[in-house]
């Protein structure tokens, strides 16, 4: 049996790779949106942080129970035109600004070490947005560095 360090560190791998790779988990925004809420609430669970993410979410008047695909529906509109594409990558970004607000620690590190394969893949559901990936590295990196209140919260890996 799995300890629960292992098993949320499993289940924060998975909130990164659908945010980077939704093609091999999901096909439209509404469908990325439901996957990082099944995992962000899966997360939360096995972590103990079930209040953190209630009030994360309730401060957005979202019910923590729902699946809200009116969230993609305003970043739809809020980013015309857009493609799908970008705004499932849009989608990817909301959830990640609530990972950090429950403290939940993406293994970036650990994604980068498959990143040059990943990169030199042909196959669809093996590709990722590395544009997307250096962003989000990049504002996780400043908030852990900056400290105070725009860290980003967890346990360091």
């Amino acid at each position: 049996m799995r300890s629960s360090t292992e098993i949320v560190d499993h289940i924060a791998e998975h909130v990164l790779h659908v945010s980077l790779r939704r093609l091999m988990y999901a096909h439209t925004p509404e469908e990325v949106f439901r996957e990082l809420a099944t995992y962000h609430h899966l997360w939360s669970f096995a972590a103990g942080r079930e209040r953190q993410l209630e009030e994360v979410l309730r401060a957005e008047n979202f019910s923590g129970a729902a699946i809200r695909p009116s969230v993609v529906d305003e970043l739809r509109r809020m980013s015309t035109p857009s493609s799908e594409s970008e705004i499932a990558f849009s989608v990817a970004k909301w959830w990640f600004n609530r990972s950090r607000g429950i403290g939940l620690t993406l293994p970036f590190a650990a994604f980068r070490d498959s990143y040059s394969e990943l990169q030199k893949s042909s196959a669809p559901n093996r590709q990722f947005n590395s544009d997307l990936f250096e962003e989000l590295n990049s504002t996780w990196e400043k908030a852990e560095h900056a400290g105070g209140a725009d860290a980003a919260p967890g346990p360091r890996r």
